[in-house]
């Protein structure tokens, strides 16, 4: 019964700690989820304001008039250098992130350049190819991947080239005759990537369109090619890498550049309160359990006793069998109170009642032979045929032993003593004397 108390309480305990470390593993998941994917989708918003910031500026200086005029017809040999120079000069000067700035004819030669480089050609193989050949064929403004400045220190760059060319009413456009292009320092994005990703306590990643890293922490290995063509794909999502180390990692497109934006986060620091639970639930359930345990315990302890004592009470209850008239009472805990020891000869039970003889009053006492004083019939008796012992009958409390002579059975009882000797009293040898045939 105890047993099965025992296991009904400790089921619950334990349904009840793994369920709470469920619950909580969920509800981190979904928290960790939902915060890196918005962390992924910040940043990309953030990283697209910035550039789209940078690529208006550049369209206003592409649509200036003086620049436009000085541009002529796309020729050259045949363009006013030193308005274009004054714009670019100005350019250079709107951000601190800004690596450089020039212009290149409609052939890709470089015509003006601030600070000044050393002109190229698009046709030879040099970093302009790619946003000429992407802005030539569009007419639209276009962002670079990363590639490496001419510019002073030779700084990783990305280019935003915006065409030169006129629009006549109705919106419609003249043939381009020019491209405008500004290099900012990729180190600049990085630096307010990285502000994002302390302030969102994630890694953040900047990819541009052909899978280059833009800005990632230095102290970051690099992310995962998989999570990079994902990323690139042009829609946002959430995975996990890593197997040694593993990460979560969400990602978003920047809208209109063909960049993406990773942000991940260590799996381990994403779910330390997490474990932390595996560790502390597990604890006070064994606590609790152990609680239960010792309680289960004590409790057999007290069903045990309570049996025993209720069987005590039964045996004590139950009416004698030869005279149907006395109740049971054992009287084992008052002999081992008067101390049967190895030796021990006689029990001796003394009244509260006395005799005159010669030398003066004599208690009534009886000694009985160990084994009949041992024997399960010798009681004592406190009540009689349901009722509490009368005095004339010995009250409180009279020792009755069946198949003796009534003298035996002393009445008021009021002491018992174990005896090594046979008892030689003035009621046991002098007077109520019972022999044998015999004897």
């Amino acid at each position: 019964m105890v047993a099965l108390f025992v296991l009904v309480g400790l089921f619950p305990l334990a349904a009840l700690a793994y369920l709470a470390i469920s619950i909580a593993t969920d509800a981190v998941t979904r928290q960790t989820n939902q915060h890196l994917s918005l962390s992924a989708s910040v940043s990309a918003v953030y990283v697209g304001e910035q550039l789209q910031s940078l690529e208006g500026v550049v369209t206003s200086f592409a649509q200036r008039r003086d620049l436009l005029a000085a541009a002529g017809d796309g020729t050259a040999d045949r363009m006013d250098l030193p308005p274009i120079q004054s714009s670019l000069n100005q350019l250079w000067t709107i951000s601190p992130g800004v690596a450089g700035a020039f212009m290149v004819d409609t052939a890709g030669r470089v015509v003006a350049a601030a600070p000044a480089r050393v002109p190229d050609l698009v046709g030879q193989e040099d970093y302009f190819t790619e946003w000429y050949h992407a802005v030539k064929q569009s007419r639209a403004p276009y962002v670079s991947s990363v590639y490496t400045s001419s510019a002073t220190g030779a700084p990783e760059v990305i280019a935003i080239a915006v065409p030169v060319q006129r629009t006549v009413t109705g919106g419609a456009t003249e043939p381009l005759v020019g491209i405008l292009v500004l290099e900012y320092a990729s180190a600049s994005i990085e630096h307010y990537t990285e502000s994002l990703a302390g302030a969102q306590n994630v890694v953040v990643t900047v990819i541009d369109q052909y899978g280059t890293i833009v800005a990632r922490h230095a102290s970051e290995g690099p992310p995962d090619p998989a999570i990079v063509r994902a990323a690139l794909r042009g829609k946002p999502g959430l995975t996990r890498a890593g197997v040694t180390e593993p990460e979560l990692v969400a990602y978003a497109p920047i809208p209109a550049t063909g960049w993406a934006v990773t942000a991940e986060i260590d799996v381990a620091a994403a779910f330390a309160d997490v474990d932390r639970l595996w560790t502390t639930v597990p604890l006070l359930a064994g606590a609790l359990a152990l609680i239960l345990l010792a309680g289960g315990w004590l409790l057999n302890v007290v069903l045990r006793s309570w049996q025993r004592a209720e069987a005590e009470i039964r045996r004590l209850a139950m009416v004698d069998s030869l005279t149907g008239l006395w109740n049971r009472r054992s009287w084992d805990t008052l002999l081992d109170r008067a101390g049967v020891r190895p030796g021990a000869a006689e029990v001796v039970a003394t009244g509260a009642d006395s005799g005159q003889v010669a030398t003066g009053h004599v208690p009534y006492a009886r000694s009985l032979p160990l084994t009949r004083a041992l024997h399960p019939d010798t009681i004592l008796a406190l009540r009689m045929n349901g009722e509490p012992l009368l005095a004339a009958h010995g009250a409180p409390v009279r020792l009755v032993v069946p198949g003796w002579y009534g003298m035996a059975s002393v009445k008021w009882l009021g002491a018992i003593e174990v005896e090594a000797e046979p008892f030689a009293g003035y009621f046991q040898s002098e007077r109520y004397v019972y022999r044998e045939p015999g004897g």
